[in-house]
C-alpha cells in the first residue's frame, strides 16, 4: 500500500521566532508578527471608523423605528452566524474571510447611501442582515489571525 505523502501547511511565524530570516527581501518583513498587527488594526480603525459614523447618525438619518430594526438584524444575525463563522474560517482561510467581512460594511453603507436616495427600507435592513454576516466572519478571522 503507496503512503501518501502529507504537505505541511504555511504558516505565520510566532512571535518566539527568530525574525532574522525575514529580513533578506523587503516585502519579506510585512509578515513579522508586529507588522501584521499593525496593518490589521489600520484596517480595522477604517472599516470602524465608516461604521460608527452611519451608526451615529442612524436615529437621524433612518427614523427611530427603523434604526431600532437595523441593530436588531445586525446584532441578532451576528450572534446567530457567530457558529458557524469559525467553520467558514476554516475553509476559506483567515485571509479571505478578513476580506469578505470587511466587504459586508461595504456593503451596509452602500445600502445605506442607496436608502438616502430611494428610501428603501428593504435595501438597509438586507444590508444589515449582510452586515451581521459580515461582522462574525470578520470577527473569527480576525481572532484567528491574531491567535496565530
Amino acid at each position: 500500500m503507496p503512503q501518501q505523502q502529507q504537505t505541511a501547511l504555511p504558516s505565520y511565524p510566532s512571535s518566539n521566532t527568530n525574525n532574522n530570516q525575514y529580513r533578506h527581501h523587503k516585502l519579506c518583513r510585512y509578515y513579522t508578527p508586529l507588522t501584521q498587527t499593525i496593518i490589521l488594526g489600520i484596517a480595522f480603525h477604517l472599516i470602524f471608523m465608516a461604521f460608527t459614523v452611519i451608526q451615529a447618525y442612524a436615529v437621524t438619518n433612518y427614523g427611530q423605528s427603523l434604526a431600532a430594526d437595523i441593530c436588531t438584524t445586525v446584532f441578532l444575525t451576528f450572534a446567530g452566524f457567530c457558529l458557524v463563522s469559525p467553520g467558514i474560517t476554516n475553509i476559506l482561510g483567515a485571509r479571505l474571510t478578513l476580506f469578505l467581512g470587511g466587504l459586508g460594511y461595504c456593503a451596509f453603507i452602500m445600502a445605506s447611501l442607496v436608502y438616502f436616495k430611494y428610501k428603501e427600507e428593504y435595501l438597509v435592513l438586507l444590508g444589515a442582515v449582510v452586515l451581521g454576516v459580515s461582522a462574525s466572519l470578520l470577527w473569527i478571522a480576525e481572532g484567528r489571525v491574531i491567535l496565530e
